[in-house]
């Protein structure tokens, strides 16, 4: 067993020389540790904010490839329609010329009948179009709200990863504390103190107890120094503790 004297001073415990600079070690691996997390935790942020900056983007994009392609059909109907009435006048114009060459007049029941056939038929292909653009217009509303559920679900799908990742970094840091104080606690219980003892004697001690007169020490090391009264005959001497010493089983 070594003798240390308490000559430092770490969370109001004192300690020896060697344990205090063991726990100065300790502390300073818990402080790497925690820096370690923290640099760990910051990459995964970034990692996550490309991620969600990727997934916004990639979302973004599509919608909007998607929008113009309905926008584009609508375009194409609108100049549909806008053909299949030039058409129908036309062959309107060219049947009522038709029908006046043949019979002098306008207003027969054969071009009547003519403009109707070409009118209805203008106008089924017409409807046709304009379903086309009504269709159209609800795919661009199902785009847009189908982005904003993606845009929210990446939002939701962030936090759920950034709050994991936070969880993750805290459990990491507070084992780092956790760790540090349980090796902390067990080198402060391995330590313990012992009395210091200082030999006296009686008035007028003899020439061999004089000798040994205001020896201080542990009761191992007087008794190693022989130390320990009586040490004759009518030995008047005593052992009074002075103080104490910080002890230590670690190595």
């Amino acid at each position: 067993m070594k003798r240390y004297y308490g000559s430092a001073v770490f969370e109001s415990e004192e300690v020896a020389d060697f344990d205090h600079t063991r726990l100065i070690d300790i502390r300073g691996e818990e402080q790497r540790r925690v820096e370690s997390h923290e640099r760990e935790f910051k990459m995964q942020i970034d990692e996550l904010n490309y991620w969600r900056k990727d997934e916004l983007t990639t979302i973004a994009l599509r919608t909007s490839r998607s929008v113009n392609d309905q926008k584009e059909l609508i375009y194409r109907c609108r100049q549909n329609i806008a053909n299949i009435e030039a058409n129908a006048n036309a062959a309107i114009a060219t049947a009522r010329a038709f029908y006046f060459s043949k019979f002098e007049v306008h207003g027969s029941k054969e071009e009547l009948a003519e403009v109707a056939r070409i009118t209805a038929n203008a106008n089924i292909q017409t409807t046709i179009q304009k379903n086309t653009i009504r269709s159209c217009n609800y795919e661009i509303l199902r785009l847009r709200h189908e982005a904003i559920r993606a845009v929210a679900q990446v939002h939701t799908d962030y936090k759920i990863e950034y709050n994991i990742r936070t969880a993750r970094r805290d459990k990491d840091i507070a084992w780092s504390h956790d760790d540090a104080a349980k090796r902390i606690t067990a080198i402060l219980a391995a330590r313990y103190n012992l009395p210091v003892y200082m030999l006296r004697c009686a008035i007028g001690p003899c020439d061999f107890c004089r000798e040994k007169y205001g020896t201080t020490g542990t009761l191992e090391e007087l008794r190693k120094l022989k130390c320990i009264p009586p040490f004759h005959e009518d030995c008047r001497c005593w052992l009074e503790e002075v103080g104490y010493v910080v002890m230590s089983g670690i190595r």
